[in-house]
């Protein structure tokens, strides 16, 4: 079956939401009614003091006008309060759902350009965004003509110096945007080459420090962060410009409503509570289109953030309905005219074939570098999907089964071994709340009991950042026992031997043995004649085709040709 098939028999989203975004923008725009029509007290409050209090001179009535005011802007305050809270759950649905799709498309997309890390980071970028507040001057914009509607009904003047000033601001907000835009990304793309130079660095650090690469690689990252900070510079440069200009218009506007109010005053066309009214609604009327434009260039970058990951995860399979929990299958693989491809290449790089291993069987891949071993690996063991072809785990489709079923029934090693950020008792037993005694089985039986104990902390040790630093010889030990743990029915081994000594490797093949005992069946690839040999079955890959021997007469047909070369060499002296 191919992977296009296999995509069929999914739910394939066009899109993605928010779990009840409606009812967080409903609520925001209800919040956003109170507040806007609350922001009404403070000019209504002067209108009444000095056309009323002023002229009549009433303590009482200035009094409960002002228990009014104060009354109302506590429900304001707590409307305010309510939609920021409002956003601050939004942001954690949106964290909630993207990062579940992000993840999901991590486990089963299968492709070398997935970057969990760079997507949860797309994720973070709109919840922060989100819940700065940033969207509420977004839905105060809408209530911005009220104001202004306000201000021309005081008088039409003021009206149309309000129009004038809202337009003003928006066009600074599009020229920040044109000349910000092209700064704004180059931070952006340098920003991000100079990190992932780093933590590359940070991953050779031995390789670096040895061949005493430091200086130069620091003088690189330094050309590459230095370009990034210089646009980061221009780009803070033109915002802040941009911002500056619209905040010195919007006060520029407020003192011409003061002015043009006094002189309308003097005339007698306004009163005098018109003076102070006029100056407070042009700045509610401005006040969150000038909010936009000072947050224009995180809200572009949210957008982007958004659009990015609405193409990066539009295509994550789904599954149609809950997880079914199936029984454990037989040891029995079947590869039935299985093709695998590299994720991006067009061409296969093994060609289709088929095979069947029984339980209990120790089957060796062979070939030479490149020619496709760890790929046929990875597909056999579930992390890449087939070309074509398809591979039957004691019957059923391993492809088409859930991860979070399939996983305890199967095994795998990865020719890089890199441990979970966790302790060594949860990376053996794979994060599963069990008894400290199946650990124990599993450590014993592959001999890497005596190497955990050694730590600092024995199984407790942490891994990672602020843990401990193992050897790769002690990174293979422990991955070998994940990969063994539960007695899995298939065990995927890439080159298990690279990094262990000759006793590493005796309890290697000791561990094999046990697990074929148990009736699992065990591929790996090695290049090592001691794992060769105690394997029952040896694929040879060779210029894309897989061809099959037992693995006995393969060791006599290699032990062969070594005696004919060696005689031949002793000829040749």
């Amino acid at each position: 079956m191919s992977s296009s098939k296999l995509k069929s028999k999914r739910n394939m989203p066009k899109s993605f939401h928010i779990h009840n975004w409606k009812a967080y923008v409903g609520l925001c725009l209800a919040f956003s009614l109170v507040v806007n029509v609350l922001l009404l007290v403070s000019p209504l409050y002067m209108l009444q003091i000095y056309d009323r209090i002023m002229t009549s001179g009433s303590i009482d009535a200035l009094i409960w006008l002002s228990v009014m005011a104060v009354g109302a802007l506590t429900v304001y305050a707590a409307a305010e309060a309510g939609r920021r809270r409002v956003l601050s759950l939004g942001g954690e649905a949106i964290s909630d759902d993207l990062s579940s799709l992000v993840f999901l498309r991590f486990l089963s997309d299968g492709k070398s350009q997935v970057r969990l890390g760079y997507d949860l980071s797309l994720v973070s970028r709109l919840q922060s965004t989100v819940q700065s507040g940033l969207p509420t001057a977004f839905c105060d914009l809408p209530f911005a003509p009220l104001f202004l509607i306000l201000l021309a009904v005081l008088h039409p003047v003021l009206g149309i110096i309000g129009v004038v000033g809202m337009g003003l601001i928006v066009l600074t907000a599009i020229v920040s945007e044109i000349h910000s835009k092209r700064t704004g990304d180059l931070t952006l793309e340098e920003g991000s080459t100079a990190r992932r130079f780093a933590l590359g660095l940070e991953r050779q650090r031995s390789a670096i420090a040895v061949m005493g690469l430091g200086g130069k690689a620091k003088l690189k990252w330094s050309k590459t962060n230095d370009s990034a900070l210089n646009a980061a510079t221009k780009t803070a440069s033109i915002d802040g410009f941009y911002s500056g200009l619209s905040r010195t218009i919007r006060q520029i506007l407020q003192v011409l409503a003061l002015g043009v109010g006094a002189a309308l005053a003097i005339n007698q066309q306004i009163s005098a509570g018109g003076i102070v009214a006029g100056s407070i609604l042009m700045g509610r009327a401005l006040s969150p289109v000038d909010h936009v434009v000072g947050g224009w260039r995180n809200l572009s970058r949210a957008r982007a953030a958004w659009h990015e990951l609405k193409l990066r995860v539009a295509e994550v399979e789904e599954c149609a309905g809950p997880v079914l929990n199936l029984p454990k299958p037989q040891s029995t693989l079947e590869i039935q005219r299985l093709a695998v491809r590299i994720p991006g290449m067009e061409t296969d790089l093994i060609r289709s074939f088929s095979h069947k291993i029984l339980q209990g069987e120790i089957v060796a891949i062979i070939g030479g570098n490149g020619c496709g071993k760890t790929s046929l690996l990875q597909t056999l063991a579930g992390a890449w999907a087939p070309s074509d072809g398809v591979v039957r785990l004691g019957g059923r489709d391993l492809h088409d089964w859930a991860p979070e079923n399939r996983g305890q029934y199967v095994g795998y090693m990865p020719q890089n071994i890199e441990l979970l950020p966790i302790s060594v008792k949860e990376n053996v037993c794979r994060m599963n709340d069990v008894d400290d005694d199946e650990i124990f089985k599993v450590t014993r039986a592959c001999g890497a009991h005596d190497i955990i104990l050694r730590l600092p902390n024995g199984y407790e040790t942490m891994i990672g950042d602020g843990g401990t630093h193992l050897s790769a010889g002690q990174t293979q030990m422990i991955g070998l026992a994940r990969a063994m743990f539960g007695q899995p029915c298939a065990i995927f081994l890439d080159e298990p031997s690279a990094n262990l000594d000759q006793q590493g490797v005796g309890q290697l093949i000791w561990g094999i043995k046990s697990a074929a005992q148990d009736k699992a069946v065990t591929m790996l690839s090695t290049h090592d004649p001691r794992l060769i040999n105690i394997a029952d079955k040896v694929l040879v890959i060779r210029d894309g085709a897989v061809m099959s021997a037992s693995g006995s007469d393969y060791a006599k047909a290699r032990k062969a040709q070594f005696s004919q070369q060696s005689k031949m060499n002793s000829g040749n002296v």
